[in-house]
């Protein structure tokens, strides 16, 4: 049985194996906070119930790791990958009661934002375990149960939804970078519920168009004010506000856009050598060159500017910042 939330490392030959003889989890969260465990290679006793228990987060970077630095928590990292077998002795207090009561309110949930709400907070590894719980219980998985939930290609767009919710707090995809957030590719049910301001719609509380113009050379640029649903009421953080513009050809093709966020905002997008993470991103603007490539620029909030350029035939990011 694979450790609740720890990432298994590779079982060929040369790994290094240990087996986990308990876990501690915390009662209000259901995450898992100490480690015990036996080492056959030696050093210091980490076994249950009288050894030093190592913090989960901790373990997992050890299992992760490739080097031999130790933390000063005492766990240990290995130079080859780690395969970790779990001894549960189907112990009641390794249960994650938090989770399951979730997989149960999943399959109960009728529309999209009653899913999303059963998913608020949680990881890909806690979504991963809440799936595994509910295929055990009901025999599919879940996202079987959104299909069957919302079937029909007018619900699509709330079924996709849901799909991103299901990969995860700490699951971020990376976005086309003429596509920043406020200005990805929406189906008809989204910019429908979008513009209605009726729920989320992929991280956005709301985008409102405010305007069209008939440029006279067959564009059309439309203007839109929108929120990000990244409120945080302990911190004091309220949606993030944004105004924003696209133009488009006669084919509907977008050949220029701009957003401009009233506060920063953290996004990841595509690069040529893999995704490409900016902080306090403030504005994003795109403009068709000489050649026929886009051009991004993406301003931060401390005034760096960062380039990227797109092949909109192929969209393939052709250059990107560092890269």
């Amino acid at each position: 049985m694979d450790a609740p939330f720890l990432e298994k490392g590779s079982q060929a030959a040369g790994t290094h194996a240990l087996t986990i003889t308990h876990i501690d989890f915390d009662p209000q969260t259901g995450k898992p906070t100490k480690v015990y465990y036996d080492n056959p290679a030696g050093g210091p006793d980490h076994s249950y119930p009288n050894g030093k228990p190592v913090p989960a987060d901790e373990f997992v970077k050890g299992m992760q790791s490739k080097g031999t630095a130790g933390t000063a928590e005492g766990a240990e990292s290995w130079d080859q990958p780690l395969r970790a077998t779990v001894r549960t002795d189907n112990q009641a207090e390794r249960q994650d009661t938090r989770l399951a009561k979730a997989a149960d309110d999943f399959h109960n949930a009728k529309n999209a934002d009653d899913f999303k709400k059963c998913l608020e907070g949680k990881t890909r590894a806690e979504i991963n375990e809440m799936n595994r719980i509910h295929q055990l219980k009901y025999g599919r998985s879940l996202n079987a149960d959104v299909e069957a939930a919302m079937p029909g290609s007018h619900k699509a767009g709330e079924r996709n939804s849901v799909a991103e919710a299901l990969k995860g707090t700490d699951t971020v995809k990376s976005l086309d970078p003429r596509k920043p957030i406020g200005l990805q590719n929406y189906d008809k049910d989204e910019l429908k519920k979008l513009e209605a301001d009726d729920g989320d719609v992929r991280g956005l509380d709301f985008r409102k168009t405010t305007g069209t113009k008939d440029n006279g050379d067959g564009t059309k640029t439309t203007t839109y004010k929108g929120e990000i649903e990244d409120s945080d009421f302990w911190h004091a953080k309220f949606d993030t506000s944004f105004n924003a513009s696209e133009t488009r050809d006669k084919d509907g093709n977008v050949v220029a856009s701009k957003i401009e966020y009233d506060s920063p905002v953290d996004q990841k997008f595509l690069g040529t050598n893999g995704p490409v993470e900016i902080k306090d991103v403030k504005s994003v603007e795109t403009k068709r060159d000489a050649n026929g490539n886009d051009v991004t620029t993406v301003k931060g909030a401390d005034g760096k500017v960062y380039t990227f350029v797109v092949d909109p035939k192929r969209n393939a990011v052709v250059k990107s910042p560092g890269q």
